[in-house]
């Protein structure tokens, strides 16, 4: 099992090698490099460059959170700026702008050996329908055929929203027969969503509670052990 962290905490901070240092120093044998341009443009070849030479020189594993606003935004961002790329919104358009921006940042494993990826499904004010699953089936069905050559394996993460309940993606896993997907645990999410879970989906994410035998639980959320990232909320 590895331990690690997320560069969320320095969003507001364009990210560079003496940040990267400063999460190494800490102890983190794991780095989850939080794709907004503002922090980590990774458009920008000489960015991607100076990132990629540093997890090459140091034993740190990288992953990668998708981007979760758009260029426009990038542009403008405060602590205020809401979420607004949407893998499964209900307007195709918004969908492939959504799925192209995280091709965009998914192209940085090209240098930077990102092992996995986070992906987030839906807004808050999404709702669980069939729409919802086929739009989730799809866009995880096309991100992983972009992602896989790339030798980045998809992590879908628990959100607030009817859609990322960890009921509903393990739906989206068994439906969608998506055996190398993983999970990775919002925390506080999590949380909340315990009281409600009906007792054979809490036994999927135990792990998120006893991380001493999450070895030992069968779950499609094996991936999740391998890296938690600590985010301000």
């Amino acid at each position: 099992m590895q331990f690690g962290i997320s560069t969320h905490m320095y969003l507001p901070q364009r990210l560079t090698p003496a940040l990267l240092d400063t999460l190494h120093a800490a102890g983190t044998q794991a780095i989850e490099i939080f794709a907004s341009r503002h922090h980590f443009d990774y458009t920008e070849r000489d960015a991607v460059r100076e990132i990629a030479n540093w997890f090459r020189s140091n034993e740190v594993a990288a992953t990668m959170h998708m981007p979760l606003f758009s260029e426009d935004e990038e542009a403008n961002w405060s602590r205020h700026t809401l979420p607004t790329l949407n893998l499964i919104d209900s307007n195709k358009s918004a969908r492939i702008v959504a799925m192209d921006e995280v091709k965009r940042a998914l192209e940085a494993a090209e240098q930077i050996p990102i092992r996995s990826c986070v992906l987030h499904l839906g807004l808050r004010d999404d709702t669980w329908d069939n729409r919802a699953l086929d739009d989730a089936m799809t866009a995880i069905e096309h991100l992983k055929a972009f992602a896989s050559p790339l030798g980045v394996q998809l992590l879908l993460e628990n959100l607030t929203n009817a859609v990322a309940t960890p009921e509903n993606l393990l739906e989206i896993l068994r439906v969608g027969h998506f055996s190398t997907v993983g999970g990775s645990i919002d925390w506080k999410a999590l949380r909340t969503a315990m009281q409600t879970l009906t007792p054979e989906t809490i036994g999927m994410f135990e792990i998120a509670y006893d991380l001493e035998t999450a070895g030992e639980t069968a779950t499609r959320y094996r991936s999740a052990v391998e890296l938690v990232a600590v985010r301000e909320q």
